[in-house]
Order: C-alpha cells, then sequence, then structure tokens
C-alpha cells in the first residue's frame, strides 16, 4: 500500500538500496519497530522525541545530521513494512521500508522519495547524499542485527 502523499508524482529527489540480511524477518523487524531506539545504532541521528506509544499516526521528531525533522508515521505492517513523512526546511520526504523472507534470510529495501523547492534546486547533491545515507542505514542496520539488536540491548 503506497500511503505517499506524492505517490505517482515525479520527484526530483528518489533513491532505493536493498540488501539481504542474514537473519530472519522476526530479528530485522525488532530493529526496525524499536524506533525509540535508532540513534543506537544510525550515528547521524540523535535527540528522538515523542509521546506515547508509536504507532501509525505518530507524531516524532530527531536530528539527522544537524538538521531537526518533524516525521509522522504513515504505516506500520508487522514483519512487512514501515513508512514515514518526514518535513524540514520546505521539504518533504517519504522513506519507506520493505521486509521480504527469502532463503538467506531477510531482504530488505529501503527507498526514499523528496520534493520541495530545496529538492528540485539541489536534486543532484540531494540524490547523491541520499544514496549514501540509505546504504549506510542498511549497514547499520544489518551489524546491529548481527550483534542481537534489542535483545541484547535491553
Amino acid at each position: 500500500m503506497n500511503t505517499s502523499p506524492f505517490p505517482e508524482e515525479v520527484v526530483p529527489v528518489s533513491q532505493r538500496r536493498e540488501r539481504v540480511v542474514k537473519a530472519p524477518i522476526a530479528a530485522v523487524w525488532r530493529e526496525l519497530r524499536a524506533i525509540e531506539r535508532w540513534p543506537e545504532w544510525v550515528p547521524e541521528l540523535s535527540d528522538l522525541r515523542h509521546e506515547g506509544p508509536i504507532d501509525v499516526g505518530s507524531q516524532l521528531t530527531y536530528r539527522n545530521g544537524g538538521t531537526r525533522l518533524a516525521v509522522r508515521l504513515l504505516e506500520l505492517t508487522p514483519e512487512r513494512s514501515l513508512c514515514f513523512e518526514g518535513r524540514a526546511f520546505g521539504v518533504i520526504g517519504v522513506n519507506r521500508w520493505t521486509l521480504e523472507p527469502v532463503a538467506e534470510g531477510t531482504r530488505v529495501a529501503v527507498e526514499e522519495r523528496m520534493r520541495g523547492l530545496i529538492a528540485r534546486v539541489l536534486r543532484g547533491p540531494f540524490n547523491n547524499k541520499l544514496g549514501l545515507s540509505l546504504e549506510a542505514w542498511l549497514q547499520a542496520l544489518e551489524a546491529r542485527v548481527a550483534r542481537g539488536g534489542v535483545a541484547k540491548a535491553s
């Protein structure tokens, strides 16, 4: 289900990365679902704030690098997908994670699309930085799952 506010629109910034994580889907999902613990394994993420349980419709804020983002959780399908919309400086970004069981473990895909004046003007640098960022998140997720993640951190 695509809940993006611009599902079919051509956007200036769009990147997708995927990899197979050698772990069961439940282990990968545990890490993605524990959103409040993301700063423990995503180096550029900090100061995550929210009120109450995190579920569809929840509002969060966090810093990604030096940028404060306001985020709303759009979709949360257990062991399948997680999607959120973030806003900063007039740029709207939609980020979707999808999980799929495969023989080797779990195929994890992450994609993000951005629109807004700044995204149009800086599409080249934004696309480059976003591609690197998505790859870094995948690597960090894989490493977190390999270390035992939430189960070991608790």
